[in-house]
């Protein structure tokens, strides 16, 4: 069979609107790496001391009404144009998305992170079907119902892995 490769990946929006959402959805790391401020600010009237510590609540911004309607539907079409093609980096639904932080102090391994992630899921897919196991219920997918930690994770749960028969 074929592999998955990264250059297939502008040929394959679907997927890669999936791992855009399940980032969003799940939000892993649900504040982003502290900063200082190095003066006194005023943001939106909010004043801000010099030295204060800042974090972006990303699990918020990722499920804020205002920017995500109905944040909470597992959606990857949010991601996805009207001819079905994946939205440019640029437009303001992608730029909102900031599972890997944002500016110039962005996740230096997030186009690493990324590239892996749709190799991964593209390589199991094709290779797998995945179906629950018959032994115990699927946990609630919604995020809210998992557990805490350094990384959100949801709950154990079984699952089958069942080898795709590929013609020859």
């Amino acid at each position: 069979g074929v592999f998955p490769s990264l250059s297939k990946r502008q040929q394959t929006p679907f997927t890669e609107a999936v791992i855009l959402e399940l980032l969003r959805y799940i939000s892993h790391v649900p504040l982003a790496v502290p900063h200082s401020t190095l003066e006194n600010a005023t943001i939106c009237g909010y004043h801000i001391d010099a030295n204060a510590t800042i974090y972006i609540n990303l699990w918020a911004l990722h499920h804020d009404e205002c920017i995500w309607p109905d944040p909470w539907k597992f959606d990857p079409g949010r991601f996805l144009d009207n001819d079905g093609a994946i939205l440019s980096p640029l437009h303001p639904k992608r730029k909102r998305m900031l599972a890997f932080g944002a500016g110039r102090r962005v996740c230096l391994g997030e186009s690493l992170a990324k590239n892996r992630l749709y190799l991964f899921v593209t390589a199991l897919l094709q290779r797998l079907t995945f179906v629950p196991d018959d032994s115990e219920a699927v946990p609630d997918p919604d995020p809210r119902s998992y557990d805490l930690g350094l990384v959100l994770h949801p709950k154990p749960f079984k699952v089958k892995a069942i080898r795709r028969v590929h013609d020859p």
